[in-house]
């Protein structure tokens, strides 16, 4: 709060002296969505991660705003927590101290959804090798009985078009077998090409 000194005719008033802020508070939600939507993707963790998201989001914009105030500045309307780099822009406003912040978040937040989108991808294609070598065992095993050699894990060496790869089928038996592999979301199937015969997996 400022005060004020009366002098006879003048009267001196005392500005609030601005304390020392920490930008780091408004960047820990980031990490924590980061690490949320790095998790397997099933609906159950999703919505764990978006909860546990909001809340740590809503505790830290409301902490960070309590040491605004503290430090005798203005801070942004509570509701912003919702939309976090509107809250930091305005925090950037009433601060006076640039516009930082929100770039560098705007920046942090850019290389975690590329991260972020090439961790799931190379989640889906394990998942799809995965049925795509369950899928050449039992082509194997139809083709050659109970004795024909498993398949040890599907290599996606080359793709050839969306969801379409060249690859290697790794067998038990020391043998490396050339196929096709080929997923189609809107059914959810895997299937495989392998010399001589086909199949598919969902």
């Amino acid at each position: 709060m400022s005060s004020a000194d009366y002098d006879g005719d003048e009267l001196n008033y005392t500005l609030p002296r601005k304390g020392k802020i920490h930008d780091w508070f408004i960047f820990a939600p980031l990490m924590v969505s980061y690490i949320g939507i790095s998790v397997p993707d099933t609906e159950l963790l999703n919505a764990i991660c978006i909860f546990i998201t909001a809340v740590i989001t809503y505790y830290f914009v409301s902490k960070d705003r309590a040491l605004l105030m503290q430090a005798n500045y203005d801070a942004p309307a509570q509701v912003w927590w919702l939309i976090l780099p509107v809250y930091i822009w305005k925090r950037c406003t009433l601060t006076k101290k640039g516009r930082a912040s929100f770039w560098v978040y705007m920046l942090l937040y850019v290389i975690c959804m590329a991260l972020s989108w090439y961790q799931l991808d190379r989640t889906d294609k394990l998942e799809v090798a995965d049925v795509a070598c369950n899928v050449v065992t039992k082509l194997s095993v139809d083709g050659g009985g109970v004795d024909a050699p498993a398949c040890l894990r599907v290599v996606l060496e080359e793709q050839v078009t969306t969801n379409n790869w060249k690859a290697i089928a790794q067998m038990d038996n020391g043998t490396t077998r050339q196929l096709g592999v080929n997923y189609n979301p809107d059914t959810d199937y895997v299937s495989v090409k392998l010399s001589g015969y086909s199949g598919y997996f969902n």
